[in-house]
């Protein structure tokens, strides 16, 4: 097991001892899950008794224990404060804002910080930009939370615009559409369930904004979108991008503090609440039926577009393009991992071929030489390593 690892364990366990020492009744929440992951968190520990590389499910093992280790002690720290939400999403939104200004920085000082990056896709400190999309995306509803309450110190809410900026554009560069799909799938239920409408949109609309020149800009450029690039090529646009994301952020810190202003000398009245939710609602509709008219009056139309994009989806040799054209790309290689996924499964349908052997167990089964450790999604990868057990626990 990692030293972080045993660190996050033991910092688990120190928690979980205070809870003890100040014992308070038990609500129950949480338990449920707690107790899956623990299950879950066992059969990822026995399946190196049956895995065809045992040391892999036992790297595997020790990473599921720190998992169920981190969620027993938010478990834990909802007992001890359950009314600290803000804490958390505080928390939360601090994390993921300083490690994607990390990534944005790593880009403007190329040689010191990402010399031997080979990737053109935005992924440090993770060097793997899903993760990065991953954690710029958990941060949008945590963003969105701070700008737009109307309790809180003014420059505290207002930060909240060049952090929506720097995750907004940080997840654009890492071209992850995974990310890219659940962001906007959070930003728009935050809209449809939070009252907050009218903030929020400006939360949300003007990083927007403030992004998409940048991004575009970016995306052009083959420092941002070619593998395998000269240091010297990134080095010959990293002033430039510096210029550009420090531009953003004070642009986007001058605009929330201009909001908060003008939020503090006079307070948007009902009615135009109420109506800049409708305006939402209306747009939204808009954009839905004229996406709708625009397929139907196409060359292939509705059955035909929506065939083609199926196609693509599920076609393992379908090329995926790079830079801004990939963002509304559907095609990739995940279908092939799936297919390989599902023979593992078939293969071993109870208990599957032990976790985290995926990349090893597929190698029967691939026809092309791309290599992969991941079934690049949870389902599928659950599938081929633990099973139908493994499946019903998660």
């Amino acid at each position: 097991m990692a030293t972080f690892e045993v660190a996050v364990l033991l910092g688990a366990g120190l928690v979980l001892a205070l809870l003890v020492l100040r014992p308070r009744p038990w609500t129950g929440r949480g338990s449920p899950t707690l107790l899956l992951l623990g299950a879950f968190a066992v059969l990822t520990a026995l399946s190196a008794s049956w895995s065809i590389a045992p040391p892999d499910s036992v790297q595997e093992a020790g990473r599921t224990l720190a998992y169920l280790a981190v969620f027993g002690l938010a478990v834990a720290a909802g007992q001890l404060r359950p009314r600290a939400s803000g804490v958390v999403a505080g928390a939360v939104l601090i994390a993921s804002a300083t490690v994607c200004g990390w990534a944005l920085v790593s880009r403007v000082f190329p040689e010191q910080l990402a010399k031997d990056v080979l990737g053109a896709r935005l992924g440090e400190p993770f060097d793997y930009w899903n993760a990065l999309g991953a954690m710029a995306a958990l941060a949008v509803p945590p963003a969105l939370w701070l700008g737009s309450r109307r309790e809180g110190h003014p420059l505290l809410t207002a930060l909240a615009y060049p952090a929506m900026g720097v995750l907004v554009l940080a997840l654009t560069l890492t071209q992850s559409r995974g990310a890219l799909a659940v962001t906007v799938t959070a930003a728009a239920l935050w809209l449809a369930i939070v009252p907050l409408r009218l903030r929020s949109l400006a939360v949300l609309v003007l990083p927007a904004l403030g992004v998409a020149p940048i991004a575009s800009w970016a995306l052009s450029k083959g420092a941002f979108t070619a593998v395998f690039e000269p240091l010297s090529s990134r080095e010959a646009v990293a002033g430039d991008f510096g210029l550009l994301v420090l531009a953003l952020c004070a642009g986007l810190l001058a605009a929330g503090l201009a909001i908060e202003l003008v939020h503090a000398r006079r307070v948007p009245s009902l009615r135009l609440r109420r109506r800049a939710g409708a305006t939402v609602a209306a747009l939204a509709g808009a954009l839905a039926v004229a996406g709708v008219v625009s397929l139907a009056i196409s060359e292939r139309g509705v059955a035909g577009t929506v065939s083609d994009r199926v196609r693509d989806l599920t076609r393992e040799s379908a090329p995926t393009p790079s830079g801004v054209a990939r963002l509304g790309s559907v095609s990739s290689s995940r279908s092939g991992y799936w297919r390989q996924a599902g023979q593992i499964f078939e293969e071993r349908p109870l208990l599957g071929s032990g976790a985290n052997t995926f990349g090893l167990a597929r190698l029967r089964y691939r026809k092309d030489g791309r290599a992969a450790q991941h079934a690049h999604g949870f389902l599928a990868q659950t599938l081929a390593d633990l099973g139908l057990i493994g499946a019903v626990l998660a």
